[in-house]
């Protein structure tokens, strides 16, 4: 195959790129989509763009937030204040105490003289013992709160219940169904029916599924267990090899780094490597297969490890669902799945 032949329109999509000057901010995948709208900088000024690249939200602020529930914090020259999808100016934020830092727990209370929140226990609390701990306190449909009473954190969910958690040196926002808890060197959680597992974990990750990766220490021997477990701190599975990496594939299957040039695919409900960790690259496709390669071959496979097809290249990447990123020593090409 000649890639220089197909070398051309790629550089002509980088130069369009570039004359247009503006970067999605999608570092680390933190950006948080509403109505597809995204950050964009164009002449370091930042607005929000819809998905063709289109300015919604004009790049006029020195720095912008992802819009969440409607309202996105921007600062411009100096001054904090939130705006609409419109671009419309809500409210001024004076300070972090300012009242609006609550505004997500105040639409519990809309139109109520009195507003209680209920503990577990069954427990009235006034809404007003409570303030949201930051700006963006709010995901997944629950808050994360500070009783002012009694310096405890608690997370609130759209029911009105509130559960609170003690005696932790951080606790964390809700992400992936559940909130990380840590105390000294050692991490549980809490999930979103107000189970709290303890603190035990020397390392916890929450996966975009609903497993979490745990580290646990096997007491009086130094070694650690890899455990798989379900939002209820379950043992669903245990990964017998060292772990380098975690990281989701589609479903229940994962894709695990044992070091730094050996990965696979494991099956959680099967307990074990169904693509076993032998290859230096490992990218996950959407349509439930993997390519994989070791450096002079890459490799299409799917989740049987049936191999499907074979390719001759030094570099290979999967854009999308259509094309693949094909290189050799000296360019590069779009390939046709």
């Amino acid at each position: 195959m000649n890639l220089n032949k197909v070398l051309a329109p790629i550089l002509t999509i980088s130069i369009l790129f570039i004359s247009y000057s503006f970067i999605i901010n999608n570092d680390n995948n933190k950006v948080i989509e509403n109505k597809s709208l995204y950050t964009a900088k164009l002449d370091d000024k930042w607005g929000h763009i819809d998905e063709s690249g289109a300015f919604i939200i004009p790049a006029i602020y020195d720095k912008v937030q992802a819009f969440r529930f409607g309202r996105a914090l921007v600062t411009l020259n100096d001054e904090k204040f939130f705006i609409d999808e419109s671009g419309n100016k809500i409210h001024t934020v004076e300070k972090k105490t300012d009242p609006e830092y609550s505004y997500f727990l105040k639409q519990f209370c809309e139109g109520k003289e009195d507003c209680f929140f209920t503990t577990e226990s069954g427990e009235q609390i006034p809404a007003t013992h409570f303030q949201a701990r930051s700006t963006f306190s709010y995901h997944e449909n629950i808050i994360t709160l500070v009783d002012l009473n009694k310096s405890a954190v608690a997370y609130l969910n759209k029911e009105g219940i509130v559960h609170y958690v003690y005696n932790t040196d951080y606790t964390y926002n809700f992400h992936d169904g559940i909130a990380k808890i840590q105390k000294g060197n050692l991490t549980g959680f809490i999930n979103t029916d107000g189970k709290l597992i303890e603190p035990q974990y020397s390392k916890l990750k929450a996966m975009r599924t609903p497993y979490i990766f745990a580290r646990k220490e096997n007491i009086g021997t130094g070694s650690e267990r890899n455990l798989i477990l379900n939002h209820n701190g379950e043992v669903v599975a245990e990964i017998k090899q060292n772990i380098h990496q975690v990281n989701n594939a589609w479903g229940d299957k994962l894709k695990i780094k044992v070091n730094e040039n050996q990965s696979g695919l494991f099956d959680i409900s099967k307990n074990k490597f169904i693509i076993p960790p032998e290859y230096k690259w490992l990218h996950i496709l959407d349509n439930e297969k993997v390519l994989a390669g070791n450096g002079k071959e890459w490799y299409l496979i799917d989740e049987n490890n049936e191999i499907l097809n074979t390719y001759h290249f030094k570099n290979m990447k999967a854009l999308d669902d259509k094309y693949f990123m094909v290189s050799d020593d000296v360019s590069f090409a779009l390939m046709h799945k």
